[in-house]
């Protein structure tokens, strides 16, 4: 049970790093937000109302897109994995 406690508080850090990750490697390079919050554009990036476009086709962003949605998972399981065997459990 404490292995499932520790991957959910795991998800937290893991979320914080992708889209910090992606802010810093993504965004006005493969498109252009206007949302000044720089974690908040992750969770959607192009925001057409917004006036936000596309630099490169909407598929390839949101390919990368659900690539980091899984990458906080892996991170979160990694993580998990670290904590648990540093803990001897």
């Amino acid at each position: 049970m404490k292995t499932g406690k520790t991957y959910v508080k795991m998800l937290i850090p893991s979320f914080l790093a992708v889209s910090l990750a992606w802010f810093f490697t993504v965004r006005g390079r493969l498109y252009v937000c206007t949302d000044p919050i720089p974690i908040g554009d992750w969770m959607s990036p192009v925001h057409p109302l917004a006036g936000d476009y596309y630099i490169a086709p909407k598929w390839v962003v949101d390919t990368l897109w659900w690539i980091s949605c899984g990458l906080i998972f892996v991170l979160a399981g990694i993580a998990t994995k670290v904590v648990t065997h540093l803990r001897g459990q």
